[in-house]
């Protein structure tokens, strides 16, 4: 009973200890706090007005920085690594795999083989002929110059982490018409002062393949969304953007999507 006592005796003494420990933290921070307060409201009214300004700017820069940091606007690029091609495996051949059975070969019947070719020729024919390449030009009319390539790690902000494109930065001169690349319907047009006006077109093949054309970094636009478009029709022209800190400051940003699914404009483009 007298080890209790003293045991309790300790505990109490240790959060009376604590207790005025802290009591004494945040007596100091009030009288420092009410120090400062009443020394700020002594100065003259111009330097009380300037403090309060900086302190503003310093709240909203951060508040922006914070921002930009979080967001990714437009998905123009993806903080993923890149996407590598499926690697199609070969079939095995008779005997190679642990499951394969000897028995199995004799067990086949004699027309598997001339079945296996007749459903062969009938895949080949379901094939869907439409070539998009036959159809899609080049966004902007006379440059193949290529200076960002589709999934090329660049570094976009400071934080050290690699970022990955969705499409293709075409090196352009600034106001350089761009006219659209395949046809299609606007359907969406943007504007974001980090990547400058953004059109978007889609289309829909002769196959029921889904096809959205982007454009990005435009100084200004020539369409309306609900406008339908040939190949060729004029969009807007190059602007500059945000990126220029990977890139050169005037470029085109050209997305190609097929059916939701980033793809490589270069395959396609003539």
């Amino acid at each position: 009973m007298e080890k209790m006592n003293k045991i309790k005796n300790v505990i109490k003494k240790g959060f009376i200890q604590t207790k005025e420990f802290f009591t004494k933290v945040f007596k100091s921070i009030k009288e420092n706090v009410v120090k400062g307060f009443t020394k700020f409201l002594a100065l003259p009214k111009y330097m009380k007005t300037t403090i309060v300004y900086i302190c503003l700017v310093a709240i909203i820069f951060g508040g922006v920085t914070w921002w930009q940091r979080s967001q990714m606007p437009f998905n123009i690029i993806a903080n993923r690594p890149p996407v590598e091609d499926p690697v199609e495996k070969e079939p095995d051949l008779p005997g190679e795999t642990d499951l394969d059975d000897p028995e199995d070969d004799k067990r086949e019947s004699p027309g598997k083989e001339e079945e296996d070719e007749e459903i062969s020729e009938e895949d080949i024919d379901s094939e869907p002929v439409f070539d998009i390449s036959n159809e899609i030009m080049w966004p902007i009319d006379g440059l193949r110059s290529i200076e960002g390539k589709f999934r090329e790690e660049f570094q976009y902000r400071d934080d050290g982490q690699p970022y990955y494109l969705d499409g293709i930065i075409i090196a352009a001169t600034k106001g350089s018409n761009v006219r659209a690349a395949l046809p299609g319907e606007v359907v969406d047009i943007a504007e974001s002062y980090l990547y400058g006006k953004v059109v978007k077109v889609v289309y829909v093949d002769q196959d029921k393949v889904l096809w959205e054309s982007i454009y990005y970094n435009l100084e200004n636009t020539k369409v309306e969304i609900g406008q339908n478009l040939t190949v060729g029709d004029s969009i807007g022209s190059v602007g500059s953007n945000y990126l220029n800190q990977s890139f050169s400051e005037e470029h085109l940003y050209f997305e190609l999507k097929k059916n939701k699914q980033n793809v490589d404009p270069e395959l396609y483009l003539n």
